[in-house]
Protein backbone atom coordinates (compact mmCIF):
# COMPACT_ATOMS: atom_id res chain seq x y z
CA UNK A 1 0.00 0.00 0.00
CA UNK A 2 0.98 3.07 -1.10
CA UNK A 3 1.74 6.09 1.73
CA UNK A 4 0.34 9.24 1.75
CA UNK A 5 0.05 11.94 3.27
CA UNK A 6 -3.25 11.45 4.95
CA UNK A 7 -3.03 7.84 6.06
CA UNK A 8 -5.04 4.94 4.96
CA UNK A 9 -6.42 2.74 7.22
CA UNK A 10 -6.67 -1.54 6.22
CA UNK A 11 -7.86 -4.36 8.42
CA UNK A 12 -4.99 -6.97 9.86
CA UNK A 13 -4.69 -9.14 12.11
CA UNK A 14 -0.96 -9.78 14.37
CA UNK A 15 1.81 -11.56 12.31
CA UNK A 16 2.00 -15.56 11.83
CA UNK A 17 5.42 -16.68 12.45
CA UNK A 18 6.98 -20.03 10.93
CA UNK A 19 10.48 -21.25 11.12
CA UNK A 20 12.10 -18.75 8.48
CA UNK A 21 10.44 -15.57 9.68
CA UNK A 22 7.12 -13.72 9.92
CA UNK A 23 4.68 -12.94 7.28
CA UNK A 24 2.38 -10.47 7.53
CA UNK A 25 -1.62 -10.76 6.99
CA UNK A 26 -3.79 -7.75 6.26
CA UNK A 27 -7.54 -8.89 6.24
CA UNK A 28 -9.40 -10.73 8.89
CA UNK A 29 -13.20 -12.23 8.96
CA UNK A 30 -14.23 -13.85 11.79
CA UNK A 31 -17.69 -15.31 11.41
CA UNK A 32 -19.92 -16.49 13.85
CA UNK A 33 -22.14 -15.28 17.29
CA UNK A 34 -20.88 -12.68 19.18
CA UNK A 35 -22.05 -11.47 22.70
CA UNK A 36 -22.65 -7.84 23.30
CA UNK A 37 -25.67 -7.06 19.90
CA UNK A 38 -28.81 -6.95 20.03
CA UNK A 39 -30.47 -7.50 17.00
CA UNK A 40 -32.92 -5.19 15.11
CA UNK A 41 -36.46 -6.19 16.32
CA UNK A 42 -38.67 -8.06 13.74
CA UNK A 43 -41.38 -10.50 13.92
CA UNK A 44 -40.34 -13.50 15.64
CA UNK A 45 -40.30 -16.29 12.97
CA UNK A 46 -38.91 -20.32 12.06
CA UNK A 47 -36.10 -18.93 10.15
CA UNK A 48 -32.47 -17.70 10.70
CA UNK A 49 -31.74 -13.70 11.18
CA UNK A 50 -30.64 -12.16 8.23
CA UNK A 51 -27.95 -10.92 10.22
CA UNK A 52 -23.95 -11.70 9.74
CA UNK A 53 -21.27 -10.94 12.35
CA UNK A 54 -18.05 -8.97 11.27
CA UNK A 55 -15.12 -8.40 13.50
CA UNK A 56 -11.79 -6.89 12.66
CA UNK A 57 -7.93 -4.77 13.25
CA UNK A 58 -8.32 -1.39 11.24
CA UNK A 59 -4.79 0.02 11.11
CA UNK A 60 -3.50 3.08 9.19
CA UNK A 61 -0.67 2.88 6.57
CA UNK A 62 2.02 3.21 9.44
CA UNK A 63 0.37 -0.28 10.85
CA UNK A 64 -1.08 2.02 13.54
CA UNK A 65 -4.21 1.05 15.01
CA UNK A 66 -7.08 3.42 14.71
CA UNK A 67 -8.30 5.58 17.50
CA UNK A 68 -5.34 4.26 19.41
CA UNK A 69 -5.96 6.44 22.91
CA UNK A 70 -9.76 6.90 23.56
CA UNK A 71 -13.19 4.83 21.06
CA UNK A 72 -13.62 7.01 18.13
CA UNK A 73 -16.68 6.77 15.56
CA UNK A 74 -16.18 6.46 12.03
CA UNK A 75 -18.88 6.43 9.10
CA UNK A 76 -18.33 2.64 7.38
CA UNK A 77 -19.97 1.26 4.17
CA UNK A 78 -19.56 -2.36 3.79
CA UNK A 79 -20.42 -4.05 0.29
CA UNK A 80 -20.71 -7.56 -0.86
CA UNK A 81 -19.90 -8.60 -4.27
CA UNK A 82 -19.64 -12.00 -6.35
CA UNK A 83 -16.34 -10.96 -7.87
CA UNK A 84 -13.00 -10.03 -6.42
CA UNK A 85 -12.34 -6.99 -8.37
CA UNK A 86 -14.73 -4.29 -10.39
CA UNK A 87 -18.29 -5.65 -10.41
CA UNK A 88 -21.59 -4.37 -9.41
CA UNK A 89 -22.48 -4.70 -4.88
CA UNK A 90 -25.32 -7.21 -4.65
CA UNK A 91 -25.45 -5.67 -1.42
CA UNK A 92 -24.63 -2.28 0.76
CA UNK A 93 -24.86 -1.12 3.99
CA UNK A 94 -23.59 2.01 5.58
CA UNK A 95 -23.02 1.45 9.63
CA UNK A 96 -21.72 3.81 12.27
CA UNK A 97 -18.76 1.89 13.81
CA UNK A 98 -17.47 2.26 16.87
CA UNK A 99 -13.36 1.44 16.80
CA UNK A 100 -10.98 1.06 20.09
CA UNK A 101 -7.48 0.81 19.21
CA UNK A 102 -8.15 -0.34 15.88
CA UNK A 103 -11.04 -2.97 17.12
CA UNK A 104 -14.01 -3.23 15.94
CA UNK A 105 -17.76 -5.31 15.63
CA UNK A 106 -20.29 -5.20 14.10
CA UNK A 107 -23.40 -7.34 12.88
CA UNK A 108 -24.25 -6.76 9.01
CA UNK A 109 -27.98 -6.03 8.42
CA UNK A 110 -28.23 -3.55 10.69
CA UNK A 111 -27.22 -0.58 9.45
CA UNK A 112 -28.94 1.64 6.92
CA UNK A 113 -28.86 2.14 3.21
CA UNK A 114 -26.12 4.35 1.39
CA UNK A 115 -27.79 6.46 -1.18
CA UNK A 116 -29.60 4.69 -3.62
CA UNK A 117 -27.25 1.30 -3.32
CA UNK A 118 -29.32 -1.99 -2.88
CA UNK A 119 -29.63 -3.27 0.23
CA UNK A 120 -32.01 -6.79 -0.01
CA UNK A 121 -32.47 -9.28 2.75
CA UNK A 122 -29.32 -10.25 3.62
CA UNK A 123 -30.06 -13.78 3.94
CA UNK A 124 -30.88 -13.59 -0.05
CA UNK A 125 -27.84 -12.43 -0.93
CA UNK A 126 -26.39 -16.12 -0.29
CA UNK A 127 -29.03 -17.94 -1.83
CA UNK A 128 -27.72 -17.83 -5.57
CA UNK A 129 -25.61 -20.08 -7.87
CA UNK A 130 -22.56 -17.48 -7.20
CA UNK A 131 -22.69 -18.38 -3.50
CA UNK A 132 -19.32 -19.96 -3.35
CA UNK A 133 -17.70 -16.92 -4.24
CA UNK A 134 -18.61 -13.98 -2.33
CA UNK A 135 -16.64 -11.00 -1.48
CA UNK A 136 -16.86 -7.99 1.72
CA UNK A 137 -15.48 -4.43 0.44
CA UNK A 138 -14.92 -1.78 3.22
CA UNK A 139 -14.55 1.84 2.84
CA UNK A 140 -14.11 4.28 5.84
CA UNK A 141 -15.36 7.42 4.92
CA UNK A 142 -12.90 10.33 6.10
CA UNK A 143 -10.32 8.49 6.65
CA UNK A 144 -10.70 7.00 2.83
CA UNK A 145 -13.22 7.59 0.65
CA UNK A 146 -11.67 4.48 -1.70
CA UNK A 147 -12.39 0.69 -0.48
CA UNK A 148 -10.22 -0.64 1.46
CA UNK A 149 -7.93 -3.71 -0.88
CA UNK A 150 -8.37 -6.49 -1.83
CA UNK A 151 -11.29 -7.62 -0.68
CA UNK A 152 -12.01 -10.08 1.58
CA UNK A 153 -13.42 -13.43 0.17
CA UNK A 154 -16.04 -14.89 2.81
CA UNK A 155 -16.22 -18.02 3.52
CA UNK A 156 -18.41 -20.61 5.97
CA UNK A 157 -18.47 -21.50 9.56
CA UNK A 158 -17.28 -25.23 10.82
CA UNK A 159 -21.07 -26.22 11.61
CA UNK A 160 -22.61 -24.02 8.49
CA UNK A 161 -22.03 -26.88 6.16
CA UNK A 162 -24.85 -28.69 7.59
CA UNK A 163 -27.07 -26.47 6.04
CA UNK A 164 -25.85 -28.17 2.45
CA UNK A 165 -27.72 -31.00 3.09
CA UNK A 166 -30.94 -28.26 2.45
CA UNK A 167 -29.48 -28.71 -1.06
CA UNK A 168 -31.08 -32.50 -1.05
CA UNK A 169 -33.67 -31.53 1.63
CA UNK A 170 -32.60 -34.34 3.89
CA UNK A 171 -34.46 -34.78 7.38
CA UNK A 172 -32.64 -34.43 10.78
CA UNK A 173 -32.20 -38.11 11.22
CA UNK A 174 -29.90 -37.27 7.69
CA UNK A 175 -32.33 -39.22 5.21
CA UNK A 176 -32.69 -37.87 2.30
CA UNK A 177 -36.34 -36.42 1.63
CA UNK A 178 -36.16 -35.29 -1.91
CA UNK A 179 -33.41 -35.11 -4.08
CA UNK A 180 -32.77 -34.72 -7.91
CA UNK A 181 -30.88 -36.54 -10.48
CA UNK A 182 -30.87 -36.68 -13.82
CA UNK A 183 -33.28 -34.17 -14.22
CA UNK A 184 -35.75 -35.76 -12.02
CA UNK A 185 -37.24 -34.73 -8.87
CA UNK A 186 -37.23 -37.84 -6.69
CA UNK A 187 -38.75 -38.47 -3.09
CA UNK A 188 -37.24 -40.61 -0.92
CA UNK A 189 -40.24 -41.26 1.81
CA UNK A 190 -43.63 -41.48 1.71
CA UNK A 191 -45.76 -37.96 1.55
CA UNK A 192 -48.23 -37.34 4.65
CA UNK A 193 -50.04 -34.87 6.08
CA UNK A 194 -49.92 -34.11 9.67
CA UNK A 195 -52.64 -35.04 12.19
CA UNK A 196 -54.59 -38.56 13.25
CA UNK A 197 -52.93 -41.63 13.72
CA UNK A 198 -50.10 -43.33 12.65
CA UNK A 199 -49.73 -44.39 8.88
CA UNK A 200 -49.05 -47.38 7.68
CA UNK A 201 -45.66 -48.92 6.14
CA UNK A 202 -45.05 -46.46 3.17
CA UNK A 203 -48.32 -45.01 3.00
CA UNK A 204 -48.92 -41.89 1.45
CA UNK A 205 -51.60 -39.58 2.92
CA UNK A 206 -52.36 -36.35 0.99
CA UNK A 207 -56.01 -35.79 2.60
CA UNK A 208 -56.33 -32.29 4.15
CA UNK A 209 -58.24 -32.64 7.20
CA UNK A 210 -60.18 -35.17 9.50
CA UNK A 211 -62.92 -35.61 11.95
CA UNK A 212 -61.15 -34.49 15.75
CA UNK A 213 -62.91 -37.38 17.76
CA UNK A 214 -61.90 -39.49 14.56
CA UNK A 215 -57.85 -39.99 14.66
CA UNK A 216 -57.81 -43.30 12.72
CA UNK A 217 -59.24 -41.29 9.21
CA UNK A 218 -55.89 -42.03 7.63
CA UNK A 219 -53.86 -44.14 5.35
CA UNK A 220 -53.33 -47.09 7.96
CA UNK A 221 -52.86 -49.92 5.30
CA UNK A 222 -49.21 -50.96 4.27
CA UNK A 223 -48.62 -48.92 0.97
CA UNK A 224 -52.55 -47.49 1.00
CA UNK A 225 -52.85 -44.03 -0.59
CA UNK A 226 -55.00 -41.22 0.12
CA UNK A 227 -54.70 -38.67 -2.61
CA UNK A 228 -57.06 -36.17 -1.16
CA UNK A 229 -60.37 -35.40 0.30
CA UNK A 230 -61.09 -35.10 4.10
CA UNK A 231 -62.45 -38.00 6.69
CA UNK A 232 -61.31 -41.01 4.66
CA UNK A 233 -59.74 -44.18 6.06
CA UNK A 234 -57.45 -46.47 3.84
CA UNK A 235 -57.19 -49.64 5.88
CA UNK A 236 -56.31 -52.06 3.58
CA UNK A 237 -52.92 -52.67 2.55
CA UNK A 238 -52.53 -51.61 -1.00
CA UNK A 239 -56.10 -49.58 -0.82
CA UNK A 240 -56.81 -46.06 -2.35
CA UNK A 241 -59.19 -43.42 -1.80
CA UNK A 242 -58.57 -40.57 -4.69
CA UNK A 243 -60.48 -38.00 -2.44
CA UNK A 244 -64.06 -36.99 -1.77
CA UNK A 245 -65.27 -37.13 2.41
CA UNK A 246 -65.87 -39.95 4.80
CA UNK A 247 -65.16 -42.94 2.69
CA UNK A 248 -63.61 -46.24 3.85
CA UNK A 249 -60.87 -48.79 1.71
CA UNK A 250 -61.00 -51.85 3.80
CA UNK A 251 -60.40 -54.40 1.93
CA UNK A 252 -56.54 -55.22 0.31
CA UNK A 253 -56.00 -53.57 -3.19
CA UNK A 254 -59.70 -52.05 -2.67
CA UNK A 255 -60.70 -48.41 -4.27
CA UNK A 256 -63.09 -45.43 -3.95
CA UNK A 257 -62.58 -43.08 -6.46
CA UNK A 258 -64.55 -40.12 -4.82
CA UNK A 259 -67.75 -39.38 -3.64
CA UNK A 260 -68.98 -39.41 -0.34
CA UNK A 261 -69.61 -41.68 2.77
CA UNK A 262 -68.80 -45.30 0.13
CA UNK A 263 -67.24 -48.52 1.12
CA UNK A 264 -65.17 -50.92 -0.71
CA UNK A 265 -64.42 -53.53 1.72
CA UNK A 266 -63.95 -56.81 -0.56
CA UNK A 267 -60.54 -58.13 -1.84
CA UNK A 268 -59.96 -55.73 -4.81
CA UNK A 269 -63.68 -54.37 -4.77
CA UNK A 270 -63.85 -51.07 -6.51
CA UNK A 271 -65.98 -47.67 -6.20
CA UNK A 272 -65.86 -45.55 -9.27
CA UNK A 273 -69.07 -43.13 -8.44
CA UNK A 274 -68.60 -39.68 -8.62
CA UNK A 275 -70.57 -38.63 -6.12
CA UNK A 276 -73.22 -39.90 -3.49
CA UNK A 277 -74.61 -39.06 -0.18
CA UNK A 278 -77.23 -41.53 -0.19
CA UNK A 279 -76.60 -44.62 2.25
CA UNK A 280 -77.78 -47.34 -0.44
CA UNK A 281 -74.69 -46.10 -2.44
CA UNK A 282 -72.28 -47.77 0.17
CA UNK A 283 -71.48 -51.09 -2.00
CA UNK A 284 -69.68 -53.83 0.77
CA UNK A 285 -68.15 -56.04 -2.47
CA UNK A 286 -68.07 -59.75 -0.58
CA UNK A 287 -65.06 -60.38 1.18
CA UNK A 288 -64.36 -63.35 -1.20
CA UNK A 289 -64.96 -61.06 -4.26
CA UNK A 290 -62.01 -61.74 -7.47
CA UNK A 291 -60.47 -59.34 -9.13
CA UNK A 292 -62.01 -58.19 -12.15
CA UNK A 293 -66.05 -59.95 -11.47
CA UNK A 294 -67.64 -57.20 -10.78
CA UNK A 295 -67.32 -53.74 -10.63
CA UNK A 296 -70.43 -50.92 -10.34
CA UNK A 297 -71.79 -48.82 -12.71
CA UNK A 298 -71.14 -44.97 -12.29
CA UNK A 299 -74.90 -43.67 -13.16
CA UNK A 300 -76.79 -46.20 -11.51
CA UNK A 301 -74.80 -48.08 -9.22
CA UNK A 302 -76.07 -51.31 -10.14
CA UNK A 303 -73.33 -54.20 -9.85
CA UNK A 304 -73.39 -56.28 -12.87
CA UNK A 305 -71.52 -59.28 -13.34
CA UNK A 306 -68.93 -59.52 -16.31
CA UNK A 307 -70.33 -62.69 -17.61
CA UNK A 308 -74.04 -61.57 -17.85
CA UNK A 309 -72.11 -58.33 -19.72
CA UNK A 310 -72.77 -58.78 -23.70
CA UNK A 311 -70.40 -57.03 -26.36
CA UNK A 312 -71.01 -54.41 -28.69
CA UNK A 313 -73.11 -55.54 -31.81
CA UNK A 314 -71.59 -57.15 -34.65
CA UNK A 315 -69.75 -55.59 -37.46
CA UNK A 316 -67.11 -55.11 -39.83
CA UNK A 317 -64.60 -54.98 -36.94
CA UNK A 318 -66.68 -57.50 -34.25
CA UNK A 319 -63.31 -59.43 -34.26
CA UNK A 320 -61.74 -56.68 -33.00
CA UNK A 321 -64.15 -55.63 -30.54
CA UNK A 322 -64.33 -59.11 -29.30
CA UNK A 323 -60.36 -59.31 -28.84
CA UNK A 324 -60.61 -55.66 -26.89
CA UNK A 325 -63.33 -57.25 -24.80
CA UNK A 326 -61.66 -60.46 -23.72
CA UNK A 327 -58.78 -58.64 -22.85
CA UNK A 328 -59.98 -56.86 -19.77
CA UNK A 329 -61.20 -60.12 -18.33
CA UNK A 330 -59.27 -62.29 -15.91
CA UNK A 331 -60.41 -65.53 -17.27
CA UNK A 332 -62.97 -66.67 -20.20
CA UNK A 333 -66.50 -66.40 -19.06
CA UNK A 334 -67.89 -70.17 -19.30
CA UNK A 335 -65.27 -70.72 -16.35
CA UNK A 336 -66.84 -68.61 -13.53
CA UNK A 337 -70.36 -68.17 -12.44
CA UNK A 338 -71.99 -64.51 -12.25
CA UNK A 339 -72.07 -63.11 -8.84
CA UNK A 340 -75.13 -61.79 -7.01
CA UNK A 341 -76.79 -58.88 -8.19
CA UNK A 342 -77.27 -56.39 -5.08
Amino acid sequence: MTQSSQSQPFLRIPALHNGRGSMAAFLALLLGLFAGHSPALQAQNGFPPSLMSYQGFLVDANGAGLAPNNPQNFSVVFRIYAVSTAGTPLWTEAQTVTIDKGNFSVVLGEGGLEGSEVRPDLATVFNSDKASDMYLGITVKGVSNSEILPRLRLLTSPYAFLARTANGLAGSDGAALINSSEGRLRIGQALQSTGGNNRGANAVDLQVARVTTSPSQVASGATSVISGGQNNTASGELSVIAGGSGSTASGRGSAVGGGENNTASGLFATVRVAETTSPAAKIPFPSGAEPGRCMPEASSLVTTPMSTRTPAATTSSSSRRRAAWASIQPRPPEQRSPLPVG
